[in-house]
């Protein structure tokens, strides 16, 4: 141990150097360092909260220390003997479960004290490991259990040779300690030393250089797959940015012509090889000039478009589905007459009558029974966002919330895309020749604000 090393307090130096800096807060704690909470400062004093600060650049960070914690912590790796050490917080649960867990798994022998911590008993349900009991002596005058005794350990090790790991409770919640060091060396002496596959073994220098190049060879493999499964989420992304490339007239002319984000969607989907089925029930048609689109481009790609009033229909074998309530067109037109005219009282009337004939279609909505009849289970749920969501944001909506939440992260990226393609959807109809638009805003070469 480096005795002089010793005399440092690397986070305690970093809190007063922060400290004389007078930096004024603007995050957490609310006290901000005593100024908002002279009663505190009265009890605390002011040194102590002076620098309860938060965790910030100057002071390291906890979960991913490279400064001042990171220094302590070889301080106190270093005064204890050890190879590492970790700060931790909140007490010494996360410590006590962080062994636990590490150390066992489901089935696996543990020894431990009868008066253990909670903590561990909670770990144990975690993971999944069993307890082997040592009950400690009671000191009668006192009235208060006292720590784990050698012999007793011994005698639990050879009951239970096939024990991974010893729990020691030092000290115990009355200050009573154990021989630690006769405990550690009598774990270490029935081989309690390293884990191999969940399994205590001593390691010879070859075995653990062996071991420790499988653990890099199977972190190498799984960072590989995990890099490669994003790649392929991303895919189909790219093939339909080249596919919009090789027909990019043709997108802009389809996009011009929709009057919305859905009907572009639903033309470019029948254009490029779908096999499109429209769900709906009597009643709600969409625009027929979109319909006609759908259709003529079907039949320009090979690919198929279908109307049917059947959910169930629609969703059978299905890889994609998108189900999105919407009004008919015919009472959309209405409505946009009703506003022009400033009719008031004939919008709420339209809008009294929309909710009625909504009603008797409750059924129409993505539930899981629906998505079981996909192809394999797996279709890939869309949604334009904001969706209605069964008892979440309405009684009842057009999607179940376990369905939304399983495809939680797709929606959210799909949704994100939603802003861009209403801005070209709103460019293309300004601008008569749009190429020619964008290619003088690119000859011009004037900065973006954000990039200055």
């Amino acid at each position: 141990m480096n005795r002089e090393r010793q005399k440092r307090a690397p986070i305690y130096e970093a809190l007063e150097k922060f400290r004389r800096q007078r930096v004024v807060p603007f995050d957490v704690p609310g006290h901000k360092r005593g100024r908002g909470n002279p009663e505190l400062v009265e009890l605390l004093g002011e040194r102590c909260v002076g620098i309860d600060v938060n965790s910030m650049k100057p002071l390291d960070n906890l979960c991913h220390p490279v400064s001042v914690i990171k220094e302590a912590e070889e301080l106190a790796a270093d005064a204890f003997g050890a190879a590492h050490a970790f700060l931790m917080v909140g007490g010494t649960t996360s410590s006590v479960q962080s062994m636990v867990l590490t150390a066992c798994k489901p089935g696996d022998k543990i020894i431990l004290p009868r008066n253990v911590h909670k903590s561990a008993i909670n770990a144990l349900v975690l993971c999944g490991a069993v307890p082997v009991y040592i009950d400690p002596k009671v000191d009668t005058d006192l009235g208060i259990p006292l720590g784990m005794e050698a012999a007793d350990v011994r005698a639990a090790i050879e009951a239970n040779p096939d024990a991974v790991a010893i729990f020691i409770n030092n000290p115990t919640y009355y200050g009573i300690c154990s021989d630690l060091r006769s405990l550690v060396e009598l774990a270490h002496e029935h081989h309690m030393l390293a884990l191999v596959d969940g399994k205590p073994r001593i390691l010879n220098l070859r075995e653990m250089i062996y071991y420790y190049l499988e653990h890099q060879k199977d972190v190498v493999t799984r960072r590989t797959r995990f890099d490669l499964d994003k790649a392929q989420a991303r895919a189909h992304i790219l093939e339909g940015l080249l596919k919009a490339l090789d027909h990019i007239d043709e997108v802009i002319s389809l996009l011009r012509a929709s009057r919305t984000a859905a009907d572009a969607k639903e033309g470019l989907m029948s254009r490029f090889g779908m096999d499109v089925v429209l769900a709906h029930p009597e009643g709600y048609e969409v625009m027929p000039e979109v319909e006609e689109v759908a259709k003529k481009n079907a039949e320009k790609s090979g690919g198929t478009f279908t109307k049917t009033h059947s959910m169930a229909e629609a969703f059978k074998d299905a890889d994609i589905v998108y189900p999105k309530s919407w009004a008919p067109f015919a009472a959309m037109e209405k409505r946009t007459n009703l506003y022009a005219e400033g009719d008031s009282e004939g919008i709420k009337a339209l809008e009294k009558e929309l909710l009625a004939q909504n009603a008797e279609h409750k059924d129409w909505c993505c539930t899981e029974e629906l998505m079981k009849t996909t192809k394999d289970g797996k279709a890939l749920y869309m949604h334009c966002l904001p969706a209605d969501i069964n008892d979440v944001s309405c009684k009842d909506g057009e999607v179940e919330a376990s369905v939304f939440d399983r495809y939680r992260d797709p929606l959210y990226k799909e949704a994100s895309f939603k802003p861009y393609i209403i801005a070209a959807m709103i460019f293309l109809a300004k601008c008569k020749d749009p190429q020619a638009t964008l290619k003088a805003l690119e000859e011009r070469g004037l900065a973006r604000w954000f990039n200055k």
